[in-house]
Parts: C-alpha cells; sequence; structure tokens
C-alpha cells in the first residue's frame, strides 16, 4: 500500500466495522519492508488517520522471521533468521507494534522476543514448528499470542516428546490465539473445539484480508514473486501452481467473520476434537 491509497482504504475497512486496524507484510526485501513501513508511519502522522475512516496503529511485521519450511504463501528467499539488528533496520520508522518471531531456532528467537518485548512490541508466533518446550522458553521470554492459529501452518505432534509441538502449546499454555473465521482456513468444528478449549477471553478473530477484499475486479496479482489467484468463487486468494492448495489469504470482512463465528454458534454441536 501507497501513502496516497490509504485514506480510501481506511474508509472501506470502516464500512465493515472496523474502527482501527494493523497492517501486516509478508515475506520481502528489507529495504522494500523499509519502504512501506514509511508510506505507513507518514500517514500514521497525518491528521487523517482517524477522521478518513478506521485508525491504524501501526504495522505487523509477519513473513521476516518465520521457518521457511513452514512459509506457506511467503518467499522464502526473504526469510531470515531470527536477528535484532535486522529488526532495528526494518524497523527504522519505528512503528511496528506486533512481530511474529517463531521460536524454532532457540537462543537467537528467545534474544530476539526479548528485546522486543521489553521495548513493548507485542510479540506472537506462526508458521512454525517449534515445540511446546520451546514455546514455554518463548512465553517466558515475552511470547504472547499466536498468529491465525491451525493456519500457516501450525507444527503439532501427538507423541510425548518435548511435551508436543506449537498446537499442543497453543492449547495448553496461556497464549491468547488468533483465528481465521471464514470457514475455510479453519474447519468450523475445529473453532468450537479452540473456543471450548482456550474460552472467549483468549481468542481473537482475525481475517488475514489482503487488498483483493475490496478491490473489485482482480482475479490475479503478484507479490514478492509469489503469484497468486482468487478462486472462482471469491472467497479465497490461493497461491498459485502449489497443490494442495496453498492460501495467500482470505477475501472476508471482518463483520462477515463475525457473523460467521456467530452463526457457528448458534447451534449446539459437536467439534472434531
Amino acid at each position: 500500500i501507497y501513502r496516497q491509497e490509504l485514506p480510501l482504504y481506511c474508509r472501506r475497512r470502516a464500512s465493515t466495522g472496523i474502527t482501527g486496524l494493523y497492517l501486516g507484510t509478508l515475506a520481502a526485501p528489507v529495504k522494500r519492508l523499509q519502504f512501506v513501513f514509511r508510506q505507513l508511519a507518514d500517514y500514521m502522522e497525518s491528521a487523517g488517520n482517524g477522521r478518513d475512516g478506521c485508525l491504524v496503529h501501526g504495522g505487523l511485521l509477519e513473513g521476516t522471521f518465520m521457518l521457511p519450511e513452514f512459509c506457506g504463501a511467503h518467499n522464502t528467499d526473504y526469510i531470515y533468521p531470527p536477528d535484532i539488528e535486522l529488526f532495528k533496520r526494518i524497523n527504522e520508522s519505528e512503528i511496528i507494534r506486533l512481530t511474529n518471531v517463531v521460536p524454532d531456532s532457540g537462543t537467537p528467537a528467545l534474544k530476539l522476543i526479548r528485546h522486543l518485548a521489553r521495548r513493548g512490541i507485542s510479540v506472537g508466533a506462526g508458521h512454525t514448528n517449534a515445540s511446546h518446550r520451546q514455546f514455554q522458553l518463548a512465553r517466558r521470554a515475552g511470547l504472547k499470542y499466536i498468529i491465525h492459529l491451525l493456519n500457516g501452518p501450525t507444527g503439532h505432534s501427538y507423541k510425548v516428546f518435548e511435551g508436543g509441538g506449537a498446537l499442543e502449546a497453543a492449547l495448553a499454555e496461556p497464549f491468547h490465539v488468533e483465528i481465521i473465521a471464514d470457514g475455510i482456513h479453519v474447519n468450523p468444528l475445529y473453532v468450537r473445539d479452540i473456543l471450548a478449549r482456550k474460552g472467549p477471553g483468549k481468542v481473537m478473530l482475525v481475517t488475514d484480508s489482503m487488498f483483493p477484499s475490496q478491490a473489485g475486479l482482480i482475479n490475479h496479482f503478484n507479490v514478492s514473486g509469489i503469484a497468486g489467484g482468487i478462486n472462482h468463487k471469491g472467497r479465497y486468494a490461493y497461491v498459485i501452481g502449489k497443490k494442495p492448495i496453498t492460501l495467500f489469504s482470505t477475501l472476508i470482512t471482518m463483520d462477515q467473520a463475525f457473523g460467521n463465528l456467530l452463526s457457528w454458534l448458534t447451534v449446539e454441536g459437536p467439534g472434531i476434537w
């Protein structure tokens, strides 16, 4: 998103019930990330932020410090090991408020998590295959939440070693968890189970929607060298050429996601677990 596009973007988001948001990034070259966060910082400092529509609270750095093998729609050429100095370079505009740091790499990840947490930046973990034990150490360092649980992908293990995987950590530890509630990224039967296990106070509803969700007639696009397309019903964006389908993002808006959740919980029924 460019600076001049943000007023219209915020008006459109406000029309779907959103009053505030964080704008996130996929894996991208460092110079590109610096550029987009500068654009965002310029808008946040303007009189239009909050007047144009919803209020932009800051940026989410999602794709940079994840597990390459669990990249999803992100370009692995731009995924890096956790590094404090690299984060400082990317965050030269100082408007990043949320950051994805997966615990998989051990000590380097813990150092970055601790550095960010001490500076008031909320740290989450998604696109991870870390063990439950690694998540426990990360929580003590300052990890707060799980990014789009069950999508990303999220590693798991049904064996006893290391206490299981990321899924087991998300369910057992006092993390907040995000859920993409479009009925495609996560089967609604799993959503019911997660709500029952975590309680509604620990579940954050998100959409992860990208520009195609309100851009009109876009059928194909390219982000950081990864080609994407829109499914024929206009329900989600997917990575072209990957099977089984790798999802880029949902296309539903926040009011639709909230409506989905209410519908799923209106009638009693079983979950998968």
